[in-house]
């Protein structure tokens, strides 16, 4: 099972940002997400299952190329400690 890697530059309330479309084709994929984060010591991995529950979503953005997407935001843990 390949990965894959994520880094986010800002943390917000002690959570990471995860583009919808990122985090669909990990779940449909079966795949982990290795993220890495500016704030944090460490990276954090999401399973498929925990990529199903995100603690909040937000509006869509527009997209500087084509489309629209939204953030899923994913309590920060690392992966020593999950």
């Amino acid at each position: 099972m390949k990965n894959i890697k994520v880094h986010c530059k800002k943390a917000w309330k002690g959570c990471v940002d995860v583009r919808d479309h990122i985090a669909n084709d990990a779940i449909k994929n079966q795949q982990n997400i290795i993220v890495t984060c500016d704030k944090f010591d460490g990276d954090m991995v999401l399973t498929p299952e925990m990529l199903l529950t995100p603690k909040m979503v937000s509006k869509d953005f527009k997209s500087q190329f084509t489309g629209t997407y939204k953030l899923n935001s994913y309590e920060w843990k690392n992966k020593q400690y999950a």
